[in-house]
């Protein structure tokens, strides 16, 4: 179960967090609205909504994180919504 919790949030919602920065680049498959969930990065609580073209995401602190190979800052308990 836990594999295919993994390819949801790490292929389709494309959160990578193998790195020392949490990196964002969705790949959503067409016959899906949306996804969503929350996760932990090295002590930062996330919580996401992954569409075809935009990622809202908050996070409990301020923290950067690269979204589609841009650096972007994320202020604590702010909704902010990244395009694509």
């Amino acid at each position: 179960m836990g594999a295919t919790l993994n390819v949801v949030t790490c292929f389709f919602a494309g959160i990578d967090y193998r790195g020392p920065e949490l990196e964002i680049d969705p790949h959503v498959p067409d016959a899906w609205q949306s996804i969503k969930f929350n996760m932990s990065f090295k002590g930062t609580r996330f919580y996401f909504t992954v569409t075809h073209d935009q990622v809202r995401v908050i996070p409990d602190d301020d923290i950067v994180v690269v979204f589609k190979g841009d650096k972007v800052q994320l202020d604590a308990h702010k909704e902010k919504m990244l395009n694509y």
